[in-house]
């Protein structure tokens, strides 16, 4: 299958889930509770302190998130780790996740390779994925993941599927996306993935904390 055809069939899944979700959603799936404050991530996470980075009113008004944090971490004598979380208390009409995939062309880079793997996260490894993005002389390597009240997936059509079966079952339909990224430095590739590498073994707890998300299926 070539990827035009690959594209399209992707989008004509995407479209048929987004179909059934937003059926089951208008028939009542119940939000989640407030109170979910980013703020309060730590601001220091594997030796690397922080500062929040301003999101611009066009930005916030296109995610329409009802928490986000945009942090720069970084610790001298190296790139830094910039981490997004885009958190929603349910997925509606005009609110609901942007995959990386589409939010990073829409800022001007392009996508020009995409991997999933794996990472032991406690009872069983989670699925990860992985983006090397290009925008004129700059490149950057890129890890997200999404949760939602049925687990972690690296997916855009599990995390529709997620939120189907939380509308259907009559559970709060909430997700979050948590992405973390590096820019590639004299075009060391390795070195920026192992520097978010290193960054998750710390800070991946620490970075879902405030999220109303336990274990898997909880």
């Amino acid at each position: 299958m070539d990827r035009y055809t690959a594209a399209l069939a992707l989008a004509c899944l995407l479209t048929a889930i987004g179909a059934l979700g937003g059926h089951a959603l208008r028939t009542g799936a119940p939000e989640a509770g407030e109170g979910i404050d980013l703020d309060r991530t730590p601001r220091v996470i594997a030796g690397r302190p922080s500062r929040d980075v301003t999101v611009e009113d066009r930005v916030r008004d296109m995610l329409r998130s009802d928490a986000l944090l945009m942090r720069r971490y970084e610790t001298e004598g190296e790139p830094p780790v910039w981490v997004l979380i885009d958190y929603h208390r349910t997925q509606r009409l005009g609110a609901t996740i942007h995959s990386p995939r589409i939010c990073y062309p829409g800022a001007g880079w392009s996508v020009k390779d995409v991997e999933t793997t794996t990472r032991d996260w406690g009872a069983r490894p989670e699925p990860v994925r992985w983006l090397r993005l290009e925008r004129g002389s700059e490149e950057m390597i890129a890890l997200y993941w999404y949760e939602t009240r049925w687990g972690r997936s690296a997916r855009e059509t599990a995390l529709k599927m997620d939120i189907v079966r939380s509308a259907v079952s009559r559970r709060a339909a909430d997700a979050a996306l948590v992405r973390i990224s590096t820019p590639v430095v004299a075009g060391d590739r390795q070195g920026a993935r192992e520097r978010l590498t290193r960054f998750l073994a710390e800070g991946e707890e620490l970075l879902r904390q405030e999220l109303p998300f336990g274990t898997s299926g909880a």
